[in-house]
């Protein structure tokens, strides 16, 4: 993920993010990424926000090594937005 390689590269620890993203009524697969600033802090660049907001759920934390994992997981959950 280019965002986290350029926090690394400017001495910001960063992590990628994998989850869902709730958007126009429904959830979609989506990366972002998280840097520490003494506490680990969402930031999506694709929408811009620092920090992400409250409709990103984590489902996996750094480089997938075997991404069909989370795509098995995300065919048997079940949300509910409230």
């Amino acid at each position: 993920m280019l965002f986290v390689a350029m926090a690394r590269a400017l001495g910001v620890p960063a992590r990628p993010v994998a989850g869902l993203l709730y958007a126009r009524g429904r959830f979609y697969y989506h990366a972002w990424a998280e840097v520490y600033l003494g506490d680990w802090v969402a930031v999506d660049p694709t929408f811009d926000q620092l920090p992400a907001d409250a409709a990103h759920v984590r489902l996996a934390i750094g480089a997938l090594a075997r991404p069909l994992e989370l795509v098995r997981l995300l065919g048997r959950l079940t949300l509910e937005v409230s």
